[in-house]
């Protein structure tokens, strides 16, 4: 199965080892989203 691997950069270290997590994927549409994800393939 392919896979994608991303190493991720830490700024500072947490006071806690537990948490949430927030990561910055940009901003896009529900819509265009969904047609990029779901029905833009069909045609390829």
């Amino acid at each position: 199965m392919p896979a994608l691997g991303i190493p991720l950069t830490v700024d500072s270290q947490p006071e806690e080892s537990t948490g949430n997590a927030r990561v910055d994927a940009g901003q896009r549409a529900l819509g265009a989203w969904i047609y990029l994800k779901y029905i833009a393939p069909a045609w390829r």
